[in-house]
């Protein structure tokens, strides 16, 4: 293999944070597979999105390009179809393309799994859905899209969605170790809803989870007062800080588990010989 042409893997999480990652000098949550691809690479200390919200953030990633210029500029806006995305110019340049998991740049579809014509140069999509953050997917016979099963469904290590992304990512691995490739995997985790499976659900206590300082913030401006009102951290419910610890003990489990579904990519490179 030209040695100047890499294989890429990109590994795409969804609503984490800075402070649950041991690279970022978070304490909370144990992360020594994130933290190895850090202390093996680079780690950006100064950086920024291009924008705060989810699909106009991913278009930006995929095409280069701001969200007034590539068309996603809301949520569950598509992407313009005439925007050359990296998966184009990498399979323009002789790679094999692939992506599995959450896109939300294909439009309102839900979960919207995404037709090969549809997928932005990704030449492999048939684990590609626009948007959801379902905990469950099952496989189908017969070529059939994958079925999701609704928010309250908590799927087990095979067919929990985080896990079922993994076995789908080191799949395609060992299928196309021997050319070059660019994968994908986006994980919708760690966004809400906050479940996960055992045994990452009873990992974290609820009650040794830090209040952030900002939390109780008095002085925000009317609309953001009145979405915390309006939220599950309405601060008038006797309750708000018990749910957000409970919350935040879930979100640590699913980041756990993200940690050691990144351990399972990197054994699985190792064991191909192209880690």
């Amino acid at each position: 293999m030209n040695n100047n042409m890499p294989n890429l893997l990109v590994i795409h999480t969804d609503q984490q944070s800075c402070w649950t990652l041991g690279s970022y000098g978070g304490n909370l949550v144990s992360t020594p597979n994130i933290d190895r691809l850090a202390a093996d690479g680079a780690v950006f200390s100064q950086c920024f999105a291009n924008s705060a919200i989810c699909t106009p953030s991913r278009g930006c990633l995929m095409t280069g390009r701001y969200p007034h210029a590539h068309g996603a500029d809301m949520n569950s806006v598509p992407l313009n179809r005439d925007e050359v995305t990296f998966a184009r110019v990498l399979a323009d340049a002789g790679y094999h393309t692939g992506y599995a998991g959450k896109w939300h740049l294909d439009g309102t579809p839900r979960p919207g799994w995404v037709h090969p014509e549809r997928a932005m140069g990704f030449q492999d999509a048939r684990y590609m859905f626009n948007r959801g953050h379902w905990k469950t997917i099952i496989d189908m016979p017969g070529g059939i899209s994958p079925m999701v099963l609704p928010y309250g469904a908590v799927g087990d290590t095979e067919s929990y969605t985080s896990d079922w992304l993994t076995t789908k990512t080191c799949t395609y691995l060992g299928d196309h170790a021997h050319e070059r490739f660019c994968y994908m995997v986006a994980y919708p985790d760690p966004h809400d809803p906050h479940t996960v499976r055992a045994p990452y659900d009873t990992m974290f206590n609820p009650a040794d989870m830090p209040i952030p300082p900002s939390y109780g913030n008095p002085n925000l401006p009317a609309w953001a007062a009145a979405a915390r009102r309006s939220s599950g951290y309405n601060q008038e419910d006797p309750s708000h800080l018990d749910r957000l610890r409970r919350h935040m003990a879930q979100y640590c489990g699913m980041v756990a588990l993200l940690d050691d579904c990144v351990g399972r990519i990197l054994d699985q490179l190792a064991c191909l010989g192209i880690l």
